[in-house]
């Protein structure tokens, strides 16, 4: 993709490496492309059920999800946060809040993404998403997949989190989308058959397509993590450079690489990190759009 290739000169550089925590089924340790990337890429999983580790996954959800950051986003470091058992248990709201602030203080991560939904707003989860909004941590989470039969879920609909809906591969809105809000940014993104790893005890092969919008959010954080990465490479002056860690930035770059389509903001992820226009004028790019949202950075003098 011209956006990778955009990135690959740089990614010598280790420390500079964007972490994202995925709240989710678990991962298989023990699926061949995931076990080649243990040590390397993931670097952090616990459990909030029962005695089990999260290095396990019973449902596959987690092990398809946590695969799609790793592609799209292939230097990010991954922490799993096992949340949930599978799709026949109850998601426990606590559990829920309690892995934010674990991946947001423990962890340090600078993404959260989450592939799944409540019908309510739980305080305990609108606190532990402030906690981690206040340390400049963007949080992600699916829409819904109920079209317009149900709301926005929650924690999507949260004013500090970026809700995420589905898309084809050409931009068109997924069916099962909640229709388009006229209070959000719509962003969509690739959620369609989108193939990923799948665990292989499960005998369905090593990867499986799925569909929906908690396919299309680990997508999306993964696009954000690319623009994160790209702003902590080095020899670029970035305006703002801090803001894009903040949900406002990244929404505002999220705004100016999409394609509007069916009252949903598409991402186009190459419509800002181009390699053909070349790594400076991506900077300057970047930099022209938090200027214009955020005003001039203060003078340090």
């Amino acid at each position: 993709m011209n956006s990778q290739a955009l990135l690959d000169t740089y990614r010598k550089d280790r420390m500079r490496r964007v972490k994202i925590a995925i709240l989710d089924t678990g991962i298989d340790r023990t699926h061949p492309g995931i076990e080649a990337q243990w040590n390397k890429r993931i670097k952090g999983v616990k459990s909030w059920i029962n005695d089990e580790g999260g290095d396990r996954d019973s449902c596959g959800h987690g092990t398809h999800d946590a695969s799609l950051l790793m592609k799209v986003a292939p230097e990010a470091l991954i922490y799993m946060a096992r949340v949930v058992k599978d799709s026949n248990s109850s998601l426990n709201p606590d559990n829920v809040a309690d892995a934010i602030i674990h991946a947001a203080e423990e962890w340090g991560v600078d993404i959260i993404t989450m592939s799944f939904g409540f019908p309510r707003r739980y305080i305990n989860i609108e606190r532990a998403i402030d906690r981690a909004s206040n340390k400049d941590i963007i949080l992600f989470a699916a829409a819904s997949n109920s079209g317009a039969n149900r709301n926005i879920a929650f924690p999507a609909s949260s004013s500090r989190v970026i809700c995420i809906n589905s898309a084809d591969g050409g931009g068109a809105r997924s069916r099962f989308n909640p229709p388009p809000q006229s209070t959000s940014h719509n962003f969509s993104v690739l959620g369609e058959a989108v193939s990923s790893a799948w665990p292989t005890g499960f005998g369905e092969g090593a990867e499986k397509r799925r569909t929906g919008t908690s396919t299309s959010t680990p997508i999306a954080a993964a696009i954000a993590a690319l623009v994160l990465e790209f702003a902590k490479q080095p020899q670029l002056h970035i305006s703002h450079n801090a803001r894009l860690k903040t949900l406002e930035g990244m929404r505002e770059i999220f705004l100016n690489m999409s394609e509007e389509k069916d009252g949903y903001s598409f991402l186009v992820p190459w419509k800002i990190l181009d390699k053909k226009v070349g790594r400076h004028h991506v900077a300057f790019r970047i930099s022209d759009i938090l200027l214009k949202f955020f005003g001039a950075e203060d003078d340090p003098h």
